[in-house]
């Protein structure tokens, strides 16, 4: 069982939280808290596990709020709301909060974040380490563009079209999925120059696994040629893993999913280059294990991704270091 604390000064929103939150768990502990100057008291001495909170509050900001909580609270998964989706807001809110939502929220969002933090508490991470990742890393929130995937993908029925739309907003994006979708290895005899039809080839997971490196790649400071560097490592290993899966006579689902889970290992070494440029002092290994595999385990986990993935990371890690 979790205890959640929601902050919001509209009272509304707060008893829609509330609500949402208990037909998806309703054997939760769900705390409201109208005053985001004494979200403490509303605690009564207990440990938050996720920590919920609207962004335009009076006196403190939600990123604020949520910036105390990690200080006293580093192992409680942060969310931030806002209706409010412009860069500096989210990168204020990158500081401190693990997910940023937008509001008006849905019942989706809130069930993403509730198993991100089932999955989280699952990963085999000393207390010490899940504290550190906590309270001393300012690691990147699920990019925005994967959010506004996710939800174009949840649909009964997926508009191609429309999430074709929504990637041609950035503009080097459609390049690097036509890219991949014409390469040799996906083994298709005709090019393609349509972004639907290139969808088609690569499938949702495999698209929303290029969107986020992308993303991670344009939000940060360091070395384009070490960003490359690490893609391109992170794209012969998932090439390697394909052509093995299929010699072993998996089938064409699970081919994709050990390319797209191979392909997220880059989501690690591209978050520790984040840190490096932020002048944090990065062990090599931390209980044992590479600090970049690491990295990539809590990212994955923290941003839904299925376990699945996580699972090939934690035993690619273990082979590595038999």
């Amino acid at each position: 069982m979790a205890t959640v604390l929601f902050i919001d000064d509209d009272p509304f929103m707060l008893k829609a939280l509330q609500r949402t939150a208990r037909r998806l768990e309703p054997n939760w502990q769900l705390l409201c808290c109208e005053d985001p100057q004494h979200w403490q008291a509303q605690l009564m001495a207990q440990i938050p596990d996720l920590v919920i909170c609207d962004y335009l509050m009076p006196v403190y900001r939600g990123d604020e709020v949520l910036g105390q909580v990690r200080q006293q609270y580093p192992a409680a998964l942060r969310i931030l709301l806002t209706g409010d989706s412009s860069k500096e807001v989210l990168q204020s809110a990158s500081q401190n909060a693990h997910f940023v939502l937008g509001k008006p929220f849905n019942e989706a969002d809130l069930q993403l974040v509730f198993q991100s933090w089932r999955q989280l508490i699952a990963l085999p991470l000393p207390t010490v380490i899940r504290a550190w990742l906590g309270s001393e890393l300012q690691l990147p929130a699920l990019p925005a563009v994967v959010r506004a995937l996710r939800r174009e993908f949840s649909a009964e029925q997926v508009d191609l079209a429309k999430v074709a739309e929504l990637l041609a907003h950035e503009p080097v994006l459609p390049a690097r999925l036509l890219q991949l979708a014409n390469s040799a290895l996906l083994g298709f005899q005709r090019p393609t120059h349509s972004l639907v039809e290139c969808l088609l080839r690569l499938g949702l997971q495999l698209v929303e696994a290029v969107v986020t490196l992308y993303a991670l790649d344009v939000n940060q400071t360091a070395d384009p040629l070490l960003q490359q560097k690490v893609n391109e490592q992170a794209f012969n290993k998932a090439s390697v893993s394909r052509t093995l899966a299929q010699a072993l006579g998996f089938s064409r689902e699970q081919q994709e999913q050990l390319f797209v889970a191979a392909l997220l290992s880059a989501i690690g070494p591209l978050a520790n280059l984040s840190l490096v440029q932020q002048g944090v002092n990065m062990p090599d290994a931390l209980d044992g294990w590479k600090t970049t595999t690491i990295l990539t385990w809590y990212l994955l986990t923290l941003w839904g991704y299925p376990p699945q993935f996580v699972q090939w990371q934690l035993q690619s890690a273990n082979h590595n270091t038999s």
